[in-house]
């Protein structure tokens, strides 16, 4: 009698053994499972973040250059423009040199 009870418990033991190892896999495969599937997402977030400030600094970049661009060009043209005063430029340095 007493042998059939302690053989009962020792079964029991071994099912909730057998029952705590199953949660243990259980939950590590759930584990493994959410973070493949949270690495994927983070991943695919982030590529579409890079697709999106990439483009917008291309965007940017190409603003900036054709507006520097344009900067440059009108300021050649109204160097180019200005008539020089030769007359008065000769005046100066006669003044600043022999009236000195």
């Amino acid at each position: 009698m007493e042998s059939d009870i302690i053989e009962h418990l020792v079964g029991v033991e071994h099912k909730a053994a057998t029952f705590l190892d199953d949660a243990v896999k259980e939950a590590q495969h759930r584990l493994d499972a959410a973070k493949f599937t949270s690495d994927k997402q983070y991943k695919t977030e982030y590529e579409k973040l890079v697709v999106t400030l990439e483009s917008k600094y291309a965007t940017k970049t190409t603003t900036l250059v054709e507006n520097h661009s344009k900067s440059i060009k009108m300021y050649k043209e109204k160097i180019n423009n200005e008539k020089l005063d030769e007359t008065g430029f000769q005046n100066l340095l006669d003044k600043l040199i022999f009236e000195a």
